[in-house]
C-alpha cells in the first residue's frame, strides 16, 4: 500500500485550529437612518468572554472617520482599549475549480493526461501546490516636480500537482493536465479553505475574576441603509388634501432582525464621510448600489439632540433574544411608535423591523388631512436686449425663440401644511390622485410645519395667453459715466390672458425683465433685483441664456433686472390685459 509522505502530516498540524476563530457577534438594536444611505447603528448585547476575560467580535463595522465608539456595560470591568487584527479561519464548502477539486481529493489515486499525450496515466495524487511569485514592477510617482519610478509588489502564481507513480514523484502544472478521473469512487467535493478573518478584541480590565459573559455595545456611522420618501397627496373637497407618506427602506447593511429604526428627515452633515475609520481594518468600504451614490425612545433617536445636527422582501425569524415571539415563524409587523423634532431633524420612530441585506420594504409612515388651493401661475421669461441678440448663434436664436413664445400657466397645489402633529414635509416625489385617478407626478419640497408648499399639477393649457413686447423709444446721452455717455432706450410690455375653462381661476404672473422697472398698471408690482444675486434668475442654463451672455462691464452699474408680478382673478371666459415698461442704457 502507498503511504502518504511524511510531511504531509506535518502540514496537517500546521493548519490553524478552527478555535482560534472569532465568532461572536452583537445584533443591531438600533438604528438611525438617513435619506443619503448613512445609518448610526447601534450594535448591543451579552458576548462571551474568552479565557483572557476579552470579547471577540467576528464582524467588523465600517465606520466613517470618527464616529466609531464602544461601551461596557458591566460594573466589575472597564475596556480599557480594542484591537482590530486577523485571525485564522477554516471554512468548507464546495469546490469551484479544477485546482479546489484536487485539493480536497488529495491521496486519491487519479488518471489524467498530460500535455500533448493521447494516453492515460495513473498515479495517487500527494499534494497541490499553490507556488506564488513577486515581482518588482516601477510604479511612477508624482513627487512635486518630476515622476519617480518607485518598487511595485506584481503578484503571479504557478499552480503545480505531486503525482506519485511507481518509482518515482513527478511535478505536472495544473495546466498542462486535462481529462481528469477519479478511480475507484467519486470524487469529495467540499473543500477546506484557510483564510484571514478579521476580528475585533475588546480589552476588559476586570476587577476580580472575569465572568463568563458580558455587557456590550458599539455605535457608529456607517453607509448602507437608507430610506426614500413618497407622498400620495388625494384632493378632497372643500379645498382639502389628505397627505400620506410612506418609506422606502433599501438594506445593503446587514440582516436586520426587530429593529427599532428611526427615519430622519433633515440635511445631516458628516465631513468625513468619504473616509474610512481605522477600526474598519478595510482599505474601502462596500461598493453599494444604484441608491447609495449620498425620535423616539432609544439611543440613537436621543444621541441626534446633541451629536448630529443640520437634514421582493423576505423577512428573517425572530430570535428569542430579540424579544421576538419565540411561537411562530414570522417577526411582529413594523409597527410607527413614535416622533419628534431632534435640533435640526424630525425623526420617524419604526418598531419591529426584520429586513434581510439586500432586501426592500415599504412602511407607511403618516397619513393627515390639510387645506389646499388650486392656484395657476404663469412665469414669463426675460428677453435679452436687443443689441445683445447679434451676439447670438443660430441655435441660441433658435431656443430663444421657443422659450418667448410659448408661455404655459402651470397648475400648482399651494398645500398648508398645518397640522396638530407638526409633521414637515421632506423633499420627495408626490402622486397627485383625485377620485381614484391619477392627475400627475410632482415634487415636493421641504415645508416646515404650518409653512406652504406648491406641487406642480400640470399644464393649464386652456389659460390662453398672448404677449407683445416692443421699443418705445431712445433718449440719447442720457447719462454719462466713466466718461461714456449711454442711451435711454425704453420697453413696454403687454399680455393678454384668456381663462377658457369651465371655472373661475386665480392666476399668478410673474414677469423679469432686463433693465430697471419704469411703471406697472393693473395693481401690479414692480421691484428692481440683481440678475446674479436673485434666485428667479436662478433657472436651468437651457432656459437661464443670461448667465453664458458675455454682459457689458457697466451693465450691472447702470441697469440691473427688474420682476414684474400680478396677482389676477379670472371667471370662466374673461380676458384681462397686463401691462409693464421698463428701460436700459446701452452704448
Amino acid at each position: 500500500m502507498f503511504k502518504l509522505p511524511m510531511y504531509l502530516f506535518v502540514c496537517a498540524l500546521c493548519t490553524p485550529a478552527t478555535a482560534t476563530e472569532p465568532t461572536e457577534t452583537l445584533p443591531i438594536r438600533e438604528i438611525t437612518a438617513f435619506k443619503d444611505g448613512h445609518s448610526l447603528v447601534l450594535r448591543s448585547g451579552k458576548a462571551s468572554v474568552n479565557e483572557d476575560g476579552d470579547v471577540v467580535l467576528a464582524e467588523l463595522p465600517r465606520p466613517i472617520m470618527g464616529t466609531f465608539w464602544a461601551e461596557e456595560n458591566e460594573h466589575a470591568s472597564r475596556l480599557a482599549s480594542i484591537t482590530v487584527d486577523s485571525a485564522a479561519k477554516t471554512t468548507i464548502r464546495p469546490a469551484a475549480t479544477t485546482e479546489e477539486l484536487l485539493s480536497a481529493n488529495v491521496g486519491r489515486t487519479i488518471a489524467f493526461r498530460s500535455g500533448g499525450d493521447r494516453e492515460l496515466r495513473n498515479g495517487v495524487l500527494i499534494d497541490v501546490i499553490d507556488h506564488r511569485l513577486q515581482t518588482q514592477q516601477p510604479s511612477p510617482i508624482w513627487n512635486g516636480y518630476s515622476w519617480v519610478p518607485q518598487p511595485q509588489a506584481i503578484s503571479a502564481s504557478q499552480r503545480i500537482a505531486l503525482i506519485q507513480f511507481e518509482n518515482e514523484v513527478a511535478a505536472l502544472p495544473l495546466s498542462q493536465m486535462s481529462d481528469i478521473r477519479f478511480i475507484g469512487s467519486p470524487p469529495m467535493l467540499d473543500f477546506e479553505v484557510q483564510t484571514d478573518q478579521e476580528r475585533m478584541t475588546l480589552d476588559l480590565d476586570w476587577s476580580g475574576t472575569p465572568e463568563d459573559t458580558a455587557d456590550v455595545s458599539l455605535m457608529y456611522i456607517q453607509r448602507g441603509l437608507r430610506w426614500i420618501p413618497s407622498y400620495r397627496i388625494t384632493m378632497l373637497d372643500g379645498d382639502r388634501v389628505n397627505i400620506e407618506l410612506q418609506a422606502t427602506l433599501i438594506n445593503e447593511l446587514a440582516d436586520l432582525d426587530s429593529v427599532k429604526m428611526h427615519l430622519a428627515i433633515g440635511v445631516p452633515q458628516f465631513a468625513f464621510e468619504h473616509t474610512p475609520d481605522p477600526m474598519a481594518l478595510r482599505e474601502s468600504f462596500d461598493s453599494l448600489g444604484l441608491f447609495f451614490q449620498r425620535a423616539g425612545n432609544g439611543q440613537t433617536g436621543a444621541m441626534l439632540s446633541n451629536a448630529i445636527m443640520s437634514q421582493s422582501m423576505r423577512m428573517s425569524e425572530v430570535r428569542r433574544d430579540n424579544g421576538g415571539n419565540a411561537g411562530s415563524n414570522q417577526p411582529p409587523a413594523p409597527e410607527l411608535t413614535g416622533s419628534e423634532r431632534a435640533e435640526d431633524l424630525y425623526v420617524f420612530t419604526l418598531d419591529n423591523i426584520s429586513l434581510q441585506r439586500g432586501a426592500r420594504m415599504v412602511v407607511p409612515l403618516v397619513s393627515y388631512e390639510v387645506n389646499a388651493e388650486s392656484v395657476y401661475r404663469l412665469d414669463l421669461p426675460a428677453s435679452p436686449p436687443v443689441q445683445a441678440l447679434q451676439h447670438f448663434n443660430n441655435d441660441q436664436h433658435r431656443k430663444l425663440a421657443q422659450l418667448l413664445n410659448r408661455p404655459i400657466a402651470k397648475h400648482l397645489l399651494r398645500i398648508d401644511n398645518s397640522n396638530t402633529n407638526n409633521f414637515p414635509i421632506t423633499t420627495a416625489p408626490a402622486l397627485v390622485v383625485k377620485n381614484g385617478k391619477t392627475l400627475a407626478q410632482g415634487m415636493l419640497t421641504y415645508a416646515a410645519p404650518g409653512a406652504t408648499v406648491d406641487l406642480e399639477v400640470g399644464a393649464a393649457v386652456d389659460i390662453a395667453v398672448n404677449t407683445d413686447e416692443r421699443e418705445t423709444g431712445r433718449e440719447p446721452n442720457a447719462v454719462n459715466w466713466d466718461g461714456y455717455s449711454y442711451t435711454d432706450i425704453g420697453i413696454a410690455f403687454q399680455a393678454e390672458l384668456t381663462n377658457r375653462k369651465p371655472h373661475a381661476v386665480t392666476l399668478e404672473v410673474r414677469k423679469l425683465a432686463f433693465g430697471l422697472p419704469a411703471s406697472v398698471g393693473q395693481d401690479g408690482e414692480a421691484i428692481a433685483l440683481s440678475v446674479f444675486g436673485h434666485d428667479a434668475f436662478d433657472l436651468p442654463s437651457g432656459i437661464a441664456w443670461w448667465h453664458s451672455y458675455n454682459w457689458p462691464y457697466y451693465w450691472h452699474r447702470l441697469n440691473g433686472a427688474s420682476r414684474f408680478t400680478w396677482t389676477v382673478k379670472l371667471d370662466a371666459g374673461e380676458t384681462t390685459e397686463l401691462d409693464a415698461s421698463w428701460k436700459y442704457y446701452w452704448r
